[in-house]
């Protein structure tokens, strides 16, 4: 499949105990509830843990539960209707925060929401 035709890519992803978190190229992570499909559900979390980008980054494939999750899908289900808040934040700061993710087990993404909400109530 011809990755030219995708606005976003797979970079990466992370298993979480409810939720996936898929890093997008360029720029944007997104956090996938398990109760996105039946088979994700019910799924442990070492089966989730046994997968493989697909496609050069056009998919996410678990091999243990045999299913099949787009960035096309992705991108309609979880992006399309959000506002947009563009942070440029340095390579040190990401590291800090990683690394206080790990340390707490959240996400990026839910680190610097967090810390959003808390500055600015939104």
């Amino acid at each position: 499949m011809n990755t030219l035709n995708h606005k976003y890519l797979i970079k990466s992803v992370g298993i979480g105990k409810d939720k996936i978190f898929v890093e997008l190229y360029p720029t944007k992570i997104v956090s996938i509830p398990l109760t996105y499909t039946k088979k994700l559900s019910q799924a442990t979390i070492k089966e989730l843990e046994n997968y493989r980008i697909i496609g050069g980054g056009i998919g996410i494939h678990f091999e243990d539960i045999d299913e099949d999750i787009s960035v096309d899908g992705i991108v309609k289900d979880f992006l399309e209707n959000y506002e947009e808040i563009i942070i440029t934040l340095s390579t040190q700061i990401i590291s800090k925060i990683d690394n206080y993710a790990i340390i707490h087990n959240y996400s990026r993404d839910e680190v610097i929401k967090n810390a959003l909400k808390e500055k600015y109530e939104f």
